[in-house]
């Protein structure tokens, strides 16, 4: 049967950070007056049932002082627990030379976990009691403290969260329930980052997902890991397992190419998503509820759609809002004030708040303060970490009231460290842009494009067009997916257009190179907007020009917007060059007339 627990008059967590809770304030975390009795109350807590002689006590707290002035420590923090925890009732219980905490009123998650683990590793209602000790495992035991005697426990707590993850795994696999398989992998690594057996569960769960270029880039991961921590290499098991999956392994069993046309974001649940570097950046920025994180790439490289797929996996744990300002409406962005409207309405909608505006808004504090004000009251009603994604930044870059707008964004972001304990303690704000801020921004000090964590989104390396055209159904020799990466230079939308039109318009690699630059070609769409886009203002038109005659810029900054606009790109050399190699001979028929 599954394990269960009822509501406990003291919560001690454990894994990962120390936080202790009453059952009659469960939201409120408890202060200590003094370190030493948050490290005795963990000692106890980790012997939960057991009682501990006080002599081993003394000496693993206290090592450095006599014995008298030990009792002394012991005895008051032995007292700062008490004064916290007790109320009515002896929670720290005590008999000779032994201590020990009342098992009746104290739960831990390090009890429950092992509970959890020990039923479903012996198959008692396995899946349930797995998953929700998974839940439970928020990182390595006590992760902030270093003392000696810890690492046996958290060895051992660490060895069961490895035969978890792969049992669960296995068992998610065996049921082809293949999505929460890769979930479940993805969060165990971050949560234990340097599990060796975490690492293999979750290329097995790639493998049997059929998802080449993630297990390869999964295990370089690993090896990347283990040799900059430890100086190490994966283990022989690891590697035969590794090459069993894909070093003799025949390819993967092709899927049906998508009936869609590409275009747009993809679905986040879509087979056809390729996974890279930013994801896994993106799951563990996320994961840690970094304040601010910042998704930076030229357009049409996949931002909204690593967007779309790390908010859903991480509904789980965090409530999500998204706010894409692409799709608000012109009366919207025409004040500041409909503007923050607009921002207030969508984010408490999203998060099921409801908010009245005649009531909360009032006109004579301003647009900046009124939105402050319903974000703050609708995080108060919000339990747990919240993620606030805004897409599509760029829109607001050089809107008259943009610096104000981010200026405010930037406060929250300092709201973090100022107020711990504040409802925006639990707020991750994650925005997405292609245009330089600095260009339009006067003040990048009073904005949150200079702090946080910014994750570069980048096009398709030649290995993820490789997976991408088994995904659709093909299976191209090497020189040919050489060419085809060649041709789009990995951009994410013309990848897809190309095979797309491989599949659905029967031609070959050979004939989409011949009919690349022309009007009526596989990229014909994309190249015409691309002409019009360059053409409507004669400065860039020109600036244009002299990089095709391969003439300095005027401008400096016309680099810069090209390169967000996703024109141009920098080679490993540091040299500008057309990000799509097909740009330059389209280009250069239309506007230099040549070709």
């Amino acid at each position: 049967m599954e394990v269960t627990a009822q509501a406990p008059a003291v919560w001690i967590q454990l894994l990962g950070s120390f936080r202790v809770v009453l059952g009659r304030s469960p939201d409120q975390p408890q202060r200590f007056r003094s370190r030493t009795a948050e490290r005795l109350l963990a000692s106890l807590a980790l012997r939960l049932g057991h009682a501990v002689h006080k002599g081993e006590l003394l000496e693993a707290l206290w090592p450095a002082s006599d014995g008298d002035r030990q009792a002394q420590n012991l005895r008051k923090a032995i007292s700062d627990i008490r004064q916290v925890l007790e109320d009515g009732s002896t929670v720290v219980l005590s008999h000779g030379d032994r201590l020990w905490l009342d098992s009746a009123q104290v739960q831990t998650d390090v009890d429950r976990f092992k509970r959890l683990t020990d039923a479903g590793l012996e198959g008692n209602e396995s899946e349930q009691n797995l998953r929700a000790a998974l839940k439970l495992y928020g990182g390595p035991l006590l992760a902030e403290e270093e003392e000696p005697w810890l690492q046996v426990h958290r060895m051992e707590l660490e060895e069961r969260f490895g035969q978890s993850v792969e049992q669960m795994i296995a068992l998610l696999l065996s049921s082809e329930k293949y999505d929460e398989a890769l979930r479940i992998g993805r969060q165990a690594v971050i949560a234990a980052p340097l599990r060796e057996d975490v690492h293999m569960a979750l290329i097995r769960a790639y493998a049997s997902s059929g998802l080449r270029t993630e297990a390869i880039r999964q295990f370089e991961e690993l090896e990347s890991l283990l040799s900059n921590q430890w100086g190490e290499s994966p283990s022989q098991k690891s590697v035969e397992t590794f090459e069993a999956l894909w070093g003799q392994r025949e390819p993967p069993p092709l899927r049906e190419a998508p009936p869609e046309s590409p275009g747009g974001a993809i679905s986040a649940n879509s087979s056809f998503y390729i996974s890279r570097e930013c994801d896994q950046v993106f799951r563990r920025a996320i994961a840690r509820s970094e304040a601010t994180i910042l998704i930076h790439g030229p357009r049409q490289v996949g931002k909204t759609s690593l967007l779309g797929r790390v908010l859903n996996g991480a509904r789980a744990d965090f409530k999500v809002a998204i706010t894409d300002f692409q799709v608000l409406s012109r009366p919207q962005m025409a004040d500041a004030d409909s503007f923050s409207r607009a921002l207030a309405y969508g984010f408490a909608t999203q998060l099921g708040v409801r908010v009245d505006f005649a009531e909360v808004w009032n006109d004579w504090i301003g647009p900046n303060s009124n939105l402050h004000s319903v974000v703050e009251a609708v995080l108060r009603q919000v339990e747990g970490p919240v993620v606030w994604a805004m897409d599509e930044a760029d829109r607001l870059f050089g809107v008259e009231f943009a610096d104000d707008f981010f200026g405010l964004v930037r406060s929250w972001h300092n709201l973090r460290a100022m107020d711990s304990g504040g409802p925006f303690s639990r707020l991750s704000l994650v925005i997405s842009y292609a245009t330089e801020a600095h260009l339009f921004i006067q003040d990048i000090n009073q904005s949150p494009f200079n702090v946080g964590i910014r994750i570069p989104v980048r096009d398709f390396a030649e290995a993820d067009v490789e997976e991408l055209s088994l995904r659709y159904g093909l299976r191209l020799a090497h020189q040919d997916v050489r060419r085809l990466f060649d041709l789009t230079g990995g951009q994410p939308f013309l990848t897809r257009k190309a095979l797309d039109a491989l599949v659905h318009g029967g031609g070959t690699v050979e004939s989409l190179q011949r009919n690349a630059v022309d009007e009526d070609g596989p990229f014909g769409e994309h190249l015409r907007r691309l002409l019009f886009v360059t053409s409507r203002d004669p400065i860039t038109r020109e600036e244009i020009a002299r990089f095709l005659r391969r003439q300095p810029f005027s401008d400096p900054k016309t680099p810069l917007r090209l390169m967000a606009g996703g024109m141009l790109i920098r080679n490993t050399s540091g040299q500008l060059e057309f990000r799509v190699p097909a740009y330059r001979p389209f280009l250069e028929r239309y506007l230099l007339g040549s070709g």
